[in-house]
């Protein structure tokens, strides 16, 4: 390999969250409440499964089938519902209990620990927010339908359709019950193969396409991303819910490289276990192995308020990238082998623990102290270190607070960048997946995160094109013997 192909892909839009991550599982247990069936096409008068396929949805089942190497065991219901339909389908939520909105405003005094907020903040408006607007189209495995968000079967909703087709038969063949019962598993790990899966299919799906069906579905894309209203959502809310659309479908390309749909399949009864094997798929296919952490120790008068789990790499890195930026961010977590996080109260007060396992002595020196700087901006936050583990704690500041001061440039933008990249190297040569992120990383050393990230925004800044060939070529030579199992940029 000698060069790199530096394409970068928008994100696909989130057709809806699924599994959780652990900052913002309670939100999800608030908001996500069983919901009934609406207005109904095809779906049989005692709620069973159809006995045949709607007339025009029966072709994109069969692409699907196809595409994905399975076959579907009966048809599925779908519902096409109104605008207005589709949005009171997805507010149909439970009622919230005291317990309920208690774990909500523990969520948010622990997002405010870590600088991610500040201020007062309603997390179950948000939420509902985001799904109302950034949803248009969900297979719920709990009823075995598919709604889709307009009645009108145009390009558009025909590409809703195969992600979402595809969801269900990944229901039928590969029981996605199966992964939410897996403890050791995140749920945006497990979330992030289910949703690359999908996306894989429905682009292959689009690129199947008409030149005019491309055209109308890019057009009703655009004016749905402009009917949206997203505005007042913290992005790290944001982040959490799109995460598996923006490094899914890398993670997927990189099991299809490495042994087709088979491996797709297979990682289905073997998810990935971390956000750290989702990022760079390399971990992953390599085995490379996930520390168990110990929780942190309550001292007197702590209390814990919820179980424990996983924060995960890219986490670790939106909290400290908030501060220091991507570049200082990134190197501090590259050596990331595991963590554990808990929440819990000192007095009233609302804290957060999260103990990290690196890799190496100078893995661990190089969180450590990019920690500390950000504990320096996060008032009352602290950062010890033992062998190989470093623990950071901060408190719940109070919504009167001011905000942290952010670096100038987003580091989950630039996470972004990376993992297109990555994408781009493993689907246009061919690459494994270990070359990929090893000349990501390169590419991005070498040109700043900041003009990748502008470029991938659509500004392209002086000089830069020029420039890329040349560097995109050193990288895919630097990176031409990378192993596979190497930590790190």
């Amino acid at each position: 390999m000698t060069d790199i192909d530096v394409t970068i892909e928008p994100p696909v839009p989130p057709q809806r969250p699924r599994w959780r991550r652990p900052l913002a599982i309670v939100v999800a247990v608030a908001v996500l409440g069983a919901v009934t069936a609406a207005v109904a096409l095809t779906v049989t008068d005692d709620g069973s499964s159809p006995s045949a396929w709607d007339h025009r949805v029966a072709p994109i089942a069969r692409f699907v089938e196809r595409e994905r190497g399975l076959r579907f065991r009966h048809p599925v219901p779908i519902d096409f519902l109104s605008v207005p339909d589709f949005q009171h389908h997805m507010r149909q939520k439970k009622a919230l209990s005291a317990k309920d909105r208690r774990q909500l405003d523990q969520t948010v005094d622990a997002l405010r620990a870590l600088g991610l907020v500040h201020g007062k903040v309603d997390l179950h408006a948000l939420v509902g927010k985001f799904i109302e607007q950034g949803v248009i189209g969900v297979y719920e495995p709990e009823t075995k339908h598919v709604y889709v968000r307009g009645k009108t079967l145009n390009a558009y909703g025909r590409v809703t359709l195969a992600h979402e087709l595809t969801h269900a038969l990944q229901d039928q063949r590969l029981d996605l019950h199966h992964l939410e019962t897996l403890e050791d598993t995140p749920g945006e790990a497990a979330t992030s193969l289910v949703e690359g899966d999908a996306v894989r299919v429905q682009l292959a799906y689009q690129a199947s396409l008409s030149a005019a069906d491309q055209a109308s579905f890019a057009a009703a894309a655009q004016a749905d991303e402009k009917a949206s209203d997203l505005s007042g959502i913290p992005g790290v809310l944001l982040h959490s819910f799109t995460f598996p659309y923006a490094f899914g479908p890398g993670f997927v390309e990189a099991l299809a490289a490495s042994g087709g749909t088979k491996a797709i399949d297979r990682a289905f009864a073997n998810p990935p276990r971390s956000e750290a094997q989702i990022i760079s798929p390399d971990r992953y296919l390599s085995h490379v192995p996930i520390v168990r952490v110990g929780r942190p120790r309550l001292g007197p008068g702590e209390r814990r308020i919820q179980a424990p789990g996983e924060i995960g790499q890219a986490s670790l890195l939106e909290m400290l990238g908030n501060v220091v930026g991507y570049t200082d961010a990134w190197r501090a977590v590259s050596g990331w082998r595991g963590d554990q996080w808990l929440l819990y109260t000192r007095g009233n007060t609302t804290c957060v623990a999260i103990t990290t396992a690196l890799d190496t002595d100078a893995d661990l020196a190089a969180f450590a102290g990019v920690a500390r700087r950000w504990a320096a901006a996060v008032p009352g936050a602290t950062v010890t270190t033992s062998a190989r583990t470093a623990e950071v704690r901060s408190c719940d500041p109070g919504p009167d607070a001011p905000a942290v001061k952010e670096a100038s440039s987003s580091a989950w933008d630039a996470l972004q960048v990376r993992g297109q990249l990555i994408l781009a190297a493993i689907r246009s040569h061919k690459v494994s997946a270990a070359v990929a992120a090893c000349a990501a990383d390169h590419v991005i050393d070498a040109v700043g995160p900041d003009p990748l990230t502008k470029l991938n925004e659509g500004e392209v800044p002086p000089g830069l094109m020029s420039r890329l060939p040349g560097i995109v070529a050193s990288a895919g030579a630097a990176c031409r013997t990378t192993k596979p199992g190497t930590i790190g940029p």
